[in-house]
């Protein structure tokens, strides 16, 4: 049996095939031999945008890395503080001395928060750095708005487990009119409301344009098969009787008058 050694010179690549009657090993060789050459990775261009007049002169860089969003800014700054924090729930982390994001489900395209980050840094007056594909999306505001109130389904196997839980963003307040949800109840940062009410966080959703997570669909169907799968049944209504309002019925005692007195008996009260 020929001995395969695939770290070989293409000459006695070669010779070797030669040597293999059985097709199958030979594409076997030829599979490992051929690798494909890794190709360069390309940095992306970066490109500085600058506000007509800015705020300052540092310059903010932005950069998205995978589902990771992140500013940074040489310096201290209230203004760049309110836009990434308040405007576009970025935390700041200490060790890198930057803010950033950790995008999921609910954030939407992690594309579309970096062009709202970058398009409201730039209006804001401040100076930023950024992969030069996004800057056309920048001037045009070309970005889906991020859907900041959402119900989502409890499944942290606490009380609430299997509750609805009514979310929205820090711009927002909802907390007066969700609180008024049947069974309601104040949850930390959110208002949590029972499964069986899901007729009133339907409406509640449609009113009030907030969304409801795959695992609230599957919630309310669960509820609503619970609901449908209880046995319908009709009774009559029971019998009212009739109020009785006692009435005090002794007979009321006379006092007692010489003149009601029998003879006889006179003498002796005398």
């Amino acid at each position: 049996m020929v001995q395969i050694d695939i770290d070989c010179t293409p000459e006695e690549l070669v010779a070797l095939l030669a040597e293999l009657p059985d097709p199958a090993q030979r594409y076997e060789i030829l599979r490992k031999a051929i690798k494909p050459k890794p190709m360069p990775a390309v940095p992306l261009e970066r490109v500085v945008l600058r506000p007509e007049s800015p705020k300052t002169e540092s310059v903010a860089a932005i950069r998205l890395n995978g589902s990771v969003l992140s500013a940074f800014l040489e310096e201290k700054h209230d203004g760049f503080r309110q836009i990434v924090k308040f405007q576009c729930s970025m935390k700041f982390n200490w060790g890198n001395r930057q803010w950033y994001r950790r995008m999921d489900k609910f954030t939407g395209d992690p594309l579309d928060r970096t062009i709202e980050l970058c398009h409201r840094l730039l209006a804001g007056g401040f100076i930023i750095e950024v992969d030069t594909p996004w800057v056309t999306a920048i001037h045009t505001a070309d970005y889906q708005p991020e859907q900041t109130r959402w119900i989502k389904r409890v499944v942290d196997g606490g009380e609430y487990n299997d509750w609805f839980s009514i979310n929205w963003g820090r711009l927002d307040d909802y907390y007066e009119v969700a609180k008024r949800l049947p069974g309601s109840r104040y949850n930390g940062d959110t208002v949590v409301v029972p499964s069986v009410h899901f007729d009133a966080i339907i409406d509640f959703a449609h009113a009030r344009d907030f969304s409801l997570s795959e695992g609230t669909q599957e919630l309310i169907a669960i509820a609503k098969a619970k609901r449908d799968a209880a046995i319908l049944t009709t009774v009559e209504p029971p019998k009212q009787r009739k109020r009785v309002v006692a009435v005090d019925v002794r007979p009321q005692l006379q006092p007692v008058t010489e003149e009601t007195i029998a003879d006889e008996f006179a003498d002796d009260i005398a």
